[in-house]
């Protein structure tokens, strides 16, 4: 309970600070990623294949049969801007309790009830409700080409796209992620998220 208060009083001087000062803001978005709980960093070959000092989630995962081609990763400032958004609206989140068919801090989140509050509150966008509905929209992305605000996919029930979250940057995305969590951030490279890992999406904004 106290972990969950003191995430969303964090949260909310984030989103303060962004509001007078966009680089502060981010570079407080870089430091609570990294210090946020998460499964073990991988070690060795794993560490150097997923590239965890660098802004992609690394190299080692290739691109789906059949999936279009990935889009130029050079973005204008205006996406840019709207993606940090994006991710600080999701960071204000952080510690809201998991929800199945939850979509909103009073009543939780389960995984695209929260992608789908972000992006509405964030931009006005109507996103699908259901991850595999979202793994549908935008467009594909290889991880070596993520950004933050991306959509990461993932199959946790042997489905595909049966998961979903939302991409920070460094290697971290922020999810909601199943009965008795919160809303938190991991590393996308963890040896569980790395096996389940099922592709990228980025949304037009």
């Amino acid at each position: 309970m106290y972990l969950a208060r003191d995430a969303h009083a964090i949260s909310r001087h984030v989103l303060r600070l962004f509001a007078c000062c966009p680089s502060a803001a981010l570079a407080l978005v870089v430091l609570l990623s990294g210090c946020a709980s998460s499964p073990p960093r991988p070690g060795g070959d794993e560490a150097d294949r997923f590239g965890a000092n660098s802004g992609a989630a690394g190299v080692g995962w290739p691109a789906r049969p059949g999936a279009p081609s990935a889009v130029d990763p050079d973005l204008g400032a205006g996406h840019k801007s709207a993606a940090q958004e994006v991710v600080l609206r999701a960071l204000a989140l952080l510690g809201t309790p998991y929800r199945f068919g939850g979509s909103s801090p009073r009543t939780g989140f389960d995984c695209s009830g929260l992608v789908h509050y972000v992006f509405r509150e964030a931009h006005g966008l109507a996103l699908p409700r259901t991850s595999e509905a979202l793994g549908q929209v935008g467009d594909f992305v290889t991880p070596k080409q993520l950004l933050p605000g991306d959509l990461v996919f993932f199959n946790t029930t042997r489905r595909p796209f049966s998961h979903v979250g939302i991409y920070m940057g460094r290697n971290r995305f922020i999810h909601a992620p199943r009965d008795g969590t919160v809303v938190r951030i991991e590393n996308l490279g963890g040896r569980y998220w790395r096996k389940r890992f099922d592709g990228a999406r980025r949304l037009s904004l």
